[in-house]
């Protein structure tokens, strides 16, 4: 099936680009609003040789263009209140909630798309979500406070799952055009914010933009491959699969921990090891039944 395997690269890419994000804001550039705004620009750069190399860019219609563009600005606004939970909350509370992404497709699947899922293809999403939480959570930590941070990552769990819907809706529009306006989208949001926050210039570290910018290319292609794959699969499917990035993002700090502890160094205990497997082994056994 060529819409897993697209998907299943974009989530590795995805997970290096979480990685980098990680070394950068800890290493280099503390500022996740200038990581934002760098990504953003970065992205419409790229994207924006499309037209030299795709007729039809500017001939799209309207409608269409218009909710690339959405899709673009709704991704680094969701992005952008990403950082602020993680600043804000505990990770171990804030990620295993943004693991839910797969069940607001369904919902708004069903209600936009009229879409429809058998048991099985739902057993499968639900096992996959349960093992992405197992993966991301922390046990010890039990107690949830509803708070601001909280309802901010349901804001951006709900965000990404509206931004993967229209950009199922629009795929049919033209693939490479689809892009080429999302990257639009990303780079008018991350001017207008670098326009109101010039100080933030003043941040910037030349070793970390370099590596933000190898993100950001990570990024693109994830993107490429991702809005690929919702061509020929159902929204819900494609999100459930996505999750898998969070297995290839400890398998590479794992890697980093152990061969590169100067890059990223996580924490390799027994029960930590312990957990990912499980979560690990949760999540291969309901890709097995959405598959």
């Amino acid at each position: 099936m060529l819409w897993v395997i697209l998907t299943l690269i974009a989530a590795f890419l995805w997970a290096g680009v979480d990685i980098t994000d990680k070394f950068v804001t800890e290493k280099r550039i503390k500022k996740p609003l200038l990581l934002n705004i760098i990504g953003g620009c970065g992205t419409f750069i790229m994207l924006g040789i499309i037209p030299f190399f795709v007729k039809g860019v500017f001939s799209m219609y309207m409608g269409d263009i218009f909710i690339a563009i959405f899709v673009g600005i709704i991704y680094r606004v969701a992005i952008f209140f990403y950082y602020h939970t993680i600043l804000r909350g505990e990770v171990s509370i804030v990620s295993p909630l943004m693991s839910t992404s797969p069940l607001f497709v369904i919902i708004l699947s069903m209600i936009i798309f009229n879409e429809r899922i058998s048991w099985i293809v739902a057993t499968g999403i639900l096992v996959v979500i349960i093992g992405s939480i197992i993966l991301k959570s922390d046990i010890s930590k039990r107690k949830i406070h509803f708070d601001i941070t909280f309802f901010l990552a349901v804001v951006v769990t709900f965000m990404f799952a509206v931004r993967t819907l229209f950009l199922k809706t629009i795929t049919i529009a033209g693939f490479w055009n689809v892009l080429f306006w999302i990257g639009v989208g990303q780079g008018i949001l991350s001017i207008i914010l670098l326009l109101f926050n010039r100080k933030l210039l003043t941040a910037i570290d030349k070793k970390g933009v370099k590596v933000i910018l190898v993100g950001v290319f990570f990024n693109v292609l994830a993107l490429i491959l991702f809005t690929k794959a919702l061509s020929l699969e159902s929204a819900s499917k494609v999100a459930t699969v996505i999750l898998t990035k969070i297995i290839f993002v400890f398998l590479i700090a794992l890697m980093l921990s152990q061969f590169f502890p100067k890059i990223l160094k996580e924490d390799l205990s027994r029960y930590i090891i312990i957990k990912k497997i499980i979560g690990i082994i949760v999540i291969m056994g309901g890709l097995y039944l959405l598959i």
